[in-house]
């Protein structure tokens, strides 16, 4: 469909950030989490699902003691029972469970986290080496001549720090000096659990793992002289792939169900999240029922050392002493390896060096062209980018230069942004000329969810988290939900860009896809997986 320009103004003005909206959600760049075709296979999507929600299958869940296990429906009775109840007046088919986005999706309750500890996370990961984990992260912020010989990366150690800047996949990143606070920080008494997500949107639609789940920690301003928040990002196996995404089913189940009213007392959504999470780790108690049918069905707690390695991620939102919040990336390895992996940010493009470098020489520049046609849904929640890991920026900071105003000749040093413009002008007019784009559009698109910027910081937008950049903040409350007394009780303030336009999505391909098993058969043999959010390549998802 041709899209008015007109009507895409607000991009063209370079407003994105006002009321744009985007899938990279609470993570940055990628996630970007976080590429599509122009058709976006889904779990809950249309790939599969029947349109009608009662179309060849029953909506009746079952009801167990761990509240898990979707109906398959439509299972006929014995012939003897067919005739016992013909002619008789039939029974309503049991209410449709809807699905609660801050039961089933997000969780901001501080009484329902408080047992999800740092403690107990790291000690989940790494046993009886938990503190060496925490010490490995704290000194990869610093450069190696200022600290003691230990295993772990330093910020030096792909270049020498000139000033307090180094590189990191080619690209800068700062070594900040008051980061050496976080080696004083009592990592057990100052980080306090603020969220956990479930991010089964993420996974691909070919089943061969069931997304992520999140779990985030924020600094308390009382325990530490730092504002930082952490997230926990677990990517999770599918133990059974050749159901495909059915065997994910498990997981939608466990999550579904804290949406019932088996679930309405706050003790009882915190036991079953501390021991889907944690497991065993809840010392000296039988594990929980929602525990056992997901270890039976092959799972692991998710906060599992299985989880992570190169493929789960932890990501740091930090305050820098000049007042500008920096992103960085890890991943989670083994002890051999120093526990700790300072990686780029996952599909976060380097703007600066797209502006400072000749455009038809910078392979990245190749790369940001080849990803506009994941750009061109005027659905900002559905607006990814697909570029190599190679282009990944080293980290992002708030008040960084844009590739919008680069574009416009307005970032001192970014002499080849007018270059940049023209190749974006003969991609958009030689393959999408019915789209009537101007490349000023696709810059603002880029710049907000391909940078942790862009989705954090939004200046001045009705979509910001009052008081923080972070998307949960732990400084401001608000009624967790509107029912079953939970409109009754504070959570961590959720920002409007999660509120409205994140949340109802994910709620909806959970929703979807709870409603329907079986829907979703396993990909024929030999053919190609995409992510089911967006349609990206799964191996350029998670590098």
């Amino acid at each position: 469909m041709i899209v008015n320009r007109l009507r895409r103004s607000f991009f063209r003005e370079g407003l994105v950030a006002v009321i744009a909206l985007s899938a990279f959600a609470v993570r940055c760049g990628k996630l970007a989490e976080d590429e599509p075709g122009t058709e976006r296979p889904v779990p809950g999507g249309s790939a599969g699902a029947p349109t009608d929600a009662g179309a060849g299958m029953a909506e009746s869940p079952e009801e167990n003691v761990s509240g898990t296990g979707s109906s398959t429906g439509g299972a006929a009775g014995s012939p003897g029972e067919a005739d016992a109840v013909a002619g008789a007046v039939s029974t309503p088919e049991p209410e449709r469970l809807v699905l609660r986005p801050e039961r089933s999706l997000l969780v901001s309750d501080p009484a329902v986290l408080e047992g999800l500890t740092f403690e107990r996370v790291l000690s989940s990961l790494a046993g009886n080496e938990a503190h060496d984990v925490y010490l490995a992260f704290a000194r990869s912020f610093l450069p190696r001549a200022s600290t003691e010989e230990a295993p772990g990366p330093r910020c030096d150690d792909e270049a020498a720090v000139v000033g307090d800047m180094s590189t990191l996949n080619g690209f800068p990143i700062p070594c900040p000096a008051e980061a050496g606070a976080l080696l004083q920080t009592n990592e057990n008494r100052a980080w306090k659990p603020l969220s956990v997500t479930n991010r089964f949107d993420l996974a691909p639609e070919g089943g061969e793992n069931c997304g992520e789940q999140h779990l985030s920690f924020y600094l308390s301003k009382v325990e530490a002289v730092v504002t930082a928040s952490l997230r926990l990002s677990a990517l999770i196996p599918n133990p059974s792939p050749e159901l495909g995404l059915e065997g994910c089913r498990p997981v939608v189940d466990f999550w579904a169900s804290l949406s019932r009213a088996d679930y309405d007392k706050p003790a009882a959504r915190a036991r079953a999240l501390e021991g889907a999470f944690l497991g065993t780790q809840l010392a000296g108690s039988a594990p929980t029922p929602e525990q056992t049918v997901l270890n039976r069905a092959g799972y692991l707690p998710f906060m599992s050392r299985e989880h992570f390695g190169r493929r789960g991620r932890l990501q740091l939102l930090y305050l820098g002493d000049k007042g500008i919040w920096h992103f960085f990336e890890h991943a989670l390895v083994s002890g051999k390896e120093g526990w700790v992996l300072r990686r780029p940010l996952t599909q976060s493009v380097p703007v600066m060096s797209l502006l400072s470098q000749d455009p038809s020489a910078n392979p990245c520049a190749a790369e940001l062209l080849g990803t506009v046609s994941t750009l061109l849904d005027d659905d900002p929640v559905n607006q990814r980018l697909n570029v190599a890991p190679s282009c990944f920026a080293g980290t992002d900071v708030t008040e960084g230069p844009t590739l919008l105003n680069g574009l416009r000749d307005l970032v001192p040093d970014g002499t080849y942004g007018p270059a940049l413009e023209k190749l974006l002008e003969r991609e958009l007019n030689m393959h999408y000329p019915s789209y009537d784009f101007y490349p000023s559009e696709i810059a603002a698109r880029v710049d907000f969810v391909g940078t942790c910027n862009g989705c954090h910081y939004p200046k001045g937008s009705p979509f910001s988290n009052r008081g923080t950049i972070a998307h949960v903040n732990p400084q401001r409350t608000e009624p967790c939900g509107t029912a079953a007394g939970d409109e009754e009780r504070s959570c961590y303030a959720r920002s409007p860009l999660l509120k409205f336009s994140f949340l109802p999505r994910w709620t909806s391909i959970l929703q979807n896809f709870w409603d329907h098993p079986g829907a979703f058969p396993a990909l024929p043999e030999g053919a190609a997986s995409t992510n089911a959010v967006d349609g990206t390549v799964l191996v350029q998802q998670n590098p």
